[in-house]
Order: C-alpha cells, then structure tokens, then sequence
C-alpha cells in the first residue's frame, strides 16, 4: 500500500525533523563548549564549530518559532575558566 502525504502533513513531517536537528545541535554545541571552556579538551575543530553554529541558525531563521532565549546563537561571550592556563589577549 502506498502512502500519500498531503503538503501539511509533509510539511509537519519536514518540520519535526528539523525540531529534532536543532536540539540536537544545540546539544552538540553545548558539550563542544563545555569541553572547549571547561576541560580544555576540545574535540571538534574550530571550523566544524562554526558549521555547527551556520546550520542552527539556519534552521532557527526558517522556524523563528523554534528559537530560545538560551540557544547558543543567542549567546554572546565565552564561559569563564577560573585556574585556567589559557590567556586572553585583546587587540591594541
């Protein structure tokens, strides 16, 4: 038998698919932060960070419904790291 989908209905299907994409970003992000910030261990490169980041709010500008207050495209700054060995230096 074969199943035919109306446009709501595949839109709804499009849209849960990309509501599990977002957590699962964001929960991504959040441990390549905590790891980077925290233990000093990152384990993606920076560049495979900032995709990451890209495809989120990709995602969050096509569903604004779907962006929080607390997503990590909301966040400006880093996490401080007190005993870190890490030095910021600013620009002159």
């Amino acid at each position: 038998m074969r199943l035919r989908l109306g446009l709501f209905e595949w839109v709804r299907m499009a849209k849960t698919a990309d509501e599990k994409r977002i957590e699962s970003l964001r929960a991504e992000i959040a441990r390549s932060d905590e790891l980077y910030y925290r233990e000093t261990q990152p384990e993606i490169s920076d560049s495979e960070y900032d995709a990451l980041k890209r495809e989120l709010e990709g995602l969050e500008k096509q569903y604004p419904e779907l962006s929080s207050a607390d997503s990590p495209t909301n966040r400006v700054g880093t996490i401080l790291v007190m005993g870190s060995n890490r030095i910021s230096i600013g620009c002159r």
